[in-house]
């Protein structure tokens, strides 16, 4: 049995929502590129979770913004 859906009425989200206005940089890093370091990854974080459960008011984990430190310290971005 096959099933058929219209999947034009499913919403879309662009990650990240800003398109290529919400990079930072384009990095080469382990033979992968481009690689690309966003401006925030807390805001696509809010994005996202907004998006999905409507909660404008969401704040990222401690854990979510301590990695997106670490990735900006890791490639020098701050």
């Amino acid at each position: 049995m096959l099933l058929m859906s219209n999947y034009s009425r499913l919403p879309s989200f662009q990650v990240p929502e800003g398109g290529y206005e919400s990079v930072a940089a384009s990095i080469s890093y382990g033979g992968y590129s481009p690689l690309y370091i966003l401006n925030s990854y807390s805001d696509m974080i809010t994005s996202l979770h907004a998006f999905i459960y409507g909660d404008d008011d969401y704040e990222p984990s401690s854990q979510a913004q301590e990695i997106e430190r670490n990735i900006y310290t890791y490639f020098g971005l701050w």
